[in-house]
């Protein structure tokens, strides 16, 4: 452990374990594009094995794309006869339909808006609250982790309280391969009554010397609860879009909180392990967070640099030695995903 001391500059002895950023002011976002499109990577969650990247969850395109990289799934780069880490589909994507109107930071004002990595727990947040020109004001909370506990889960929750009016409130949330960038890739989709699936498999190819990059297969399966069981979730996927996702349409009550949870299982034709999210019930999402938590919990408190009377120097210091807990592992045979990929 390190002991680094500065003179006291912080009179507000603020959580030392969270990296802020509040984008309250910004309007429309796409004023804040170069912003929103960095804190996609600086908010990124990752566990060695796959990580993924963090935008703005309801999707502008012309702001930033989400996008998942697995470790070991290369592909040729004919433009320098390399082989280059593809982007697979992004599990963050929602949308969001508040009392018939859909949630759109340009369209509504912005009464608060904060983005944040929980360097405790491991965890991306963002929180913000929003009012549309009927006057509805509603709050809503995501959180996305990588687990360590499970290198391949992934987990998301999506929470909406509407503050000041009763009304349909409209949740999905899917996984998105319009954002997978390898040319000729197969995509096809899956659903049973419990879960979705989308399955990417690459083509084989050669390198300019007649080598070949085989073909690799990437499965990501979905299943989400919602909590209070006010709704029963519709599973669908639709192949003009490239999605497959979960909807709930809720009959919400003004000042109810309503979460959407969802683990994400990431499989590859690499590993000869798997693992299934169909059988997991809803107590699972907790259990999976939670036994991430505790991981990413003992690592910080065995690898934690402590500064003194500095707290702005502490947060970045366990900012970065989040990430090097979080991406300096390796899995198998094969190296761990960076941040820097993201």
């Amino acid at each position: 452990m390190f002991l680094l001391k500065f003179p006291d500059k912080t009179a507000n002895k603020a959580d030392s374990q969270i990296i802020m950023y509040d984008v309250a002011d910004t309007l429309p976002i796409s004023e804040n594009a170069k912003d929103h499109a960095s804190l996609a990577s600086i908010l990124s969650v990752e566990n060695g094995y796959f990580g993924t990247r963090s935008p703005l969850e309801e999707g502008y395109k012309d702001i930033s794309e989400g996008g998942t990289y697995v470790v070991g799934t290369y592909v040729v780069n004919p433009e320098v006869d390399t082989d280059r880490l593809p982007k697979m589909p992004d599990w963050t994507k929602a949308e969001i339909m508040l009392d018939g109107k859909k949630l759109n930071l340009s369209e509504m004002q912005i009464l608060s808006h904060k983005r944040y990595f929980d360097t405790q727990k491991g965890l991306s947040v963002r929180e913000f609250c929003v009012k549309d020109d009927k006057g509805n004001i509603t709050t809503v909370k995501t959180e996305k982790f990588a687990s360590l506990y499970n290198k391949h889960i992934g987990g998301k929750s999506i929470s909406i309280i509407p503050e000041n009016y009763d009304g349909e409130i409209t949740v999905k949330t899917g996984i998105d391969a319009e954002v997978v960038d390898v040319k000729d890739a197969e995509i096809t989709y899956a659903k049973t009554d419990r879960c979705i699936s989308v399955r990417v498999k690459t083509p084989e190819q050669s390198y300019k010397d007649g080598t070949k990059e085989h073909s690799k297969i990437v499965v990501m399966t979905q299943r989400s609860y919602l909590e209070p069981e006010v709704a029963q979730g519709v599973i669908e996927y639709d192949e003009y879009s490239k999605t497959a996702y979960e909807q709930w349409s809720i009959n919400a009550q003004k000042g109810h909180e309503y979460t959407v949870n969802s683990l994400v299982a990431i499989d590859t034709s690499i590993e000869s392990s798997s693992c299934q999210v169909e059988h997991l019930r809803g107590s699972f999402y907790a259990h999976e967070y939670n036994s991430h938590k505790k991981v990413m919990e003992a690592r910080m408190a065995d690898s934690g640099v402590i500064i003194v009377n500095d707290m702005q120097s502490q947060r970045y210091a366990n900012y970065s030695v989040a990430r090097l807990i979080m991406a300096g592992e390796k899995n198998t045979s094969n190296h761990s995903i960076t941040a820097r990929t993201l």
